[in-house]
């Protein structure tokens, strides 16, 4: 599920005249065409336990909205048993986030 701070934040930002525009029910614009976005979602399961097995429910939620004001590609990445990981796990997460970013990927 989506937090409620960031669902929040979505419904305020991505709304018709700013993301989308609606003539009618068959007639939609995409106004963030052209955009990309990276997702990034982690838990306290293992990543590909996620992914398989629970359908990765909150990642296609947002891929879903993202797509529907034109955004993409829209790439994802999971990270898994965050709670486990120690300090080095995650300082290689945070710099492959990094370099992720930089290349625009």
């Amino acid at each position: 599920m989506i937090p409620a701070l960031l669902k929040g934040f979505l419904e305020r930002t991505f709304t018709r005249g700013f993301a989308y525009l609606e003539r009618n029910s068959r007639e939609k614009r995409k106004l963030l065409a052209g955009k990309s976005a990276r997702l990034i979602q982690t838990s306290g399961m293992p990543a590909l336990m996620y992914r398989f097995r629970y359908s990765a429910h909150g990642m296609k939620a947002l891929r879903d909205l993202l797509g529907f004001c034109g955004i993409g590609p829209v790439r994802a990445s999971c990270f898994g048993m965050i709670e486990a990981a120690d300090d080095a796990r995650r300082k290689r997460w945070l710099d492959e986030m990094k370099i992720l970013g930089s290349k625009g990927r």
